[in-house]
């Protein structure tokens, strides 16, 4: 049984991953104003993947080699990983850091469903309910057919399917896989693709402020990489998974403090129901697991 200070540990770690996270997509979000979006995203990514390589050598895991499934799953997480980063970043840039945030908040709906299709976990009628009354806030944020529609909340959704696969491949994988490999190389990935992405671009000189951003925004990835490990292998996953919701409180502060966005009452009441669901999902999840079921 894992000790309750290592479960309160990992919820501070886990809270200290979600608003470095959101701070990272504030920092790029500003740099995004001056730079092509995918010239800022290889950047970002370059100096992240330096940073997490330093980490990966220091504990020896930089030529580790996945062997049988984990090989194959350690594919399907980098596709998720990079799909998800390209995806999010580039409804960040285009759509209110809150709206983005709040529609990743459906993940643990969205592995709830994963999980049934692909690891034939069960699903009660309980947990079926909170998902769909989950998905009806999401389309309370997007709004289809209506003048605050925007293409970019469907990038933000499909962000959350590609979150889906990444966590569900990363479940599968065996303890045997280090954690700071898995992180390196995912960010290797996601610097190639930009890379290739930002010769559609016209490239544009890296100004102070820019280039300060990118910096942070690669430390706040490698801080909030670290301690997502950690806070994971340190404490029960159902005891810090509904910390994960801070990160909405992260995203409404940094959007009215750095970019004035208010959510209107229709995209809090979505935030509402998204939260409330998912938080229900987790629940009854730890209960499920408790019960041996």
């Amino acid at each position: 049984m894992t000790n309750p200070t290592n479960n309160l540990r990992g919820a501070v770690l886990f809270m200290i991953s979600m608003a470095t996270f959101t701070l990272n997509l504030s920092l790029m979000r500003i740099a995004s104003a001056d730079l092509p979006d995918f010239q800022a995203i290889f950047i970002r990514s370059a100096l992240a993947a330096f940073l997490l390589g330093i980490v990966a050598w220091r504990k020896n895991a930089m030529f580790y080699h996945p062997v049988g499934a984990d090989r194959k799953l350690m594919t399907l997480r980098v596709i998720g990983e990079v799909g998800s980063t390209l995806a999010f970043l580039t409804a960040v840039f285009n759509i209110p850091m809150a709206n983005a945030t709040a529609i990743l908040q459906t993940l643990p709906l969205t592995l709830s469903v994963g999980a049934l299709v692909f690891l034939k976990e069960p699903l009660g009628w309980r947990r079926g309910t909170a998902i769909a009354v989950g998905f009806a806030g999401v389309m309370l944020i997007i709004r289809p057919g209506t003048e605050g529609f925007s293409v970019f909340s469907l990038l933000a959704l499909f962000a959350v399917l590609m979150v889906t696969l990444r966590d569900l491949a990363t479940r599968a994988m065996s303890g045997a896989m280090p954690g700071s490999y898995v992180a390196l190389w995912a960010s290797v990935a996601i610097t190639i693709v930009s890379a290739c992405l930002s010769t559609f671009e016209v490239w544009q000189s890296v100004s102070l402020l820019a280039g300060a951003c990118l910096l942070g925004a690669a430390f706040c990835i490698l801080i909030a990489q670290t301690a997502l490990i950690a806070a994971l292998r340190m404490s029960e996953i159902s005891f810090v998974s509904p910390f994960r919701f801070s990160s909405m409180f992260w995203a409404i502060l940094f959007g009215y403090v750095l970019f004035a966005e208010v959510p209107d009452t229709l995209t809090l009441a979505g935030i509402a129901l998204i939260l409330a669901t998912g938080v229900f999902t987790m629940i009854r999840e730890r209960q499920l697991a408790r019960a041996g079921r």
